[in-house]
């Protein structure tokens, strides 16, 4: 995994030179009991990517484990003790240094810097137990047959290559949106199997010529250069927070 430091602030706006490119978050519970939990950007200043762009640096495998820990939304559970028992933040029960009800303190040095995280826990009386199924014994008779059935449920290596083709040619995030598959999935299919996606989309190339092409002589008619590039970046903006404003919506369902 990579790292590129931009302007903080401008991040949202620098990922766009990137196809394979993605900002890491994490829900922030705030320091008090009952503050409102946010979104925040895990690393400000950083957009991340899995190729070697220009001016990218490697995130080192210690610290990029702290960051997948810290992105993943799934909850955690704490037992009687303020201990992370489970969920994806158990691995770094040695960087707590500080348990509430419902909440945990993380510290973790991070890209050389030294970072604060409030992170949302659930105790374990409130973990859900586990539905018994009345299927069990007809299960077990017919074990053989189910093993079959689950093995057509995981992805083939056949369908996993297929997806990091498209992700090549249309991006990670296009990808993974036309195959039913979360991003951070096809970012570590890429990984593991040391495919390097392009920069850019193979296809935005030429439709952004044709687009700006066209965009130009009707935004001179009546603009100024400077007013023509001020409403380009507004458009681009906008469009920028409706994608944000889905996320997170899609991640307030999971939530």
């Amino acid at each position: 995994m990579y790292c590129i430091k931009v302007t903080e602030g401008r991040e949202r706006i620098e990922i766009r030179k990137y196809s394979s490119a993605f900002l890491p978050s994490c829900v922030s519970a705030g320091s008090q009991s009952g503050a409102r939990n946010i979104r925040m950007s895990i690393v400000p200043g950083y957009i991340f990517t899995i190729r070697k762009e220009s001016k990218a640096i490697p995130v080192p495998a210690d610290e990029w484990q702290v960051i997948e820990a810290l992105s993943d939304s799934h909850p955690s559970y704490i037992d009687e003790n303020g201990a992370i028992i489970s969920g994806p933040l158990a691995a770094l029960n040695a960087l707590v240094t500080s348990v509430k009800e419902d909440r945990v303190k993380i510290q973790a040095s991070l890209l050389g810097e030294k970072r604060t995280y409030w992170i949302p826990v659930r105790s374990t009386a409130e973990e859900p137990a586990p539905v018994p199924d009345p299927q069990a014994g007809i299960r077990e008779e017919n074990k053989e047959e189910n093993k079959g059935e689950n093995k057509k449920m995981e992805y083939t290596q056949e369908q996993v290559s297929k997806i990091l083709a498209e992700a090549s040619v249309s991006g990670v995030h296009a990808a993974a949106k036309s195959s039913g598959v979360p991003w951070q999935t096809v970012l570590r299919w890429a990984r593991e199997a040391g495919t390097q996606l392009p920069s850019r989309p193979a296809s935005s190339k030429a439709g952004k010529k044709a687009k700006t092409g066209a965009k130009k002589p009707a935004a001179n008619q009546d603009l100024s250069p400077l007013e023509a590039e001020n409403a380009a970046l507004r458009e681009r903006v906008a469009l920028l927070e409706e994608k944000v404003r889905k996320l997170r919506q899609a991640i307030e369902q999971l939530m």
